[in-house]
């Protein structure tokens, strides 16, 4: 189940997956202080996937306006130590 993603934005950081969605979510939620400021309406968002037949739960915040501003909040929270990347 995703996060409903703000509509016409396509850009997207991933900080993890994670075996579950509490677990990504508190990930997220961890994280979110950090991009509260800067980047518009970005949201946190969980998505699952399956991965040799276990469910995996990638830690994503949604609604990047582009792809400079999605590189500069990863590179905000990879100062801080928190992995990231940017997803399309």
């Amino acid at each position: 189940m995703t996060s409903q993603q703000p509509v016409g934005s396509l850009w997207r950081i991933q900080i993890a997956a994670a075996a579950s969605r509490d677990q990504a979510s508190a990930l997220l939620e961890k994280a979110m202080p950090l991009l509260a400021q800067g980047y518009g309406r970005v949201a946190p968002s969980v998505e699952s996937y399956a991965d040799s037949g276990k469910e995996i739960f990638r830690a994503r915040f949604v609604g990047f306006a582009d792809g400079d501003a999605a590189t500069r909040a990863c590179s905000a929270l990879q100062a801080k130590a928190i992995n990231c990347f940017v997803v399309r």
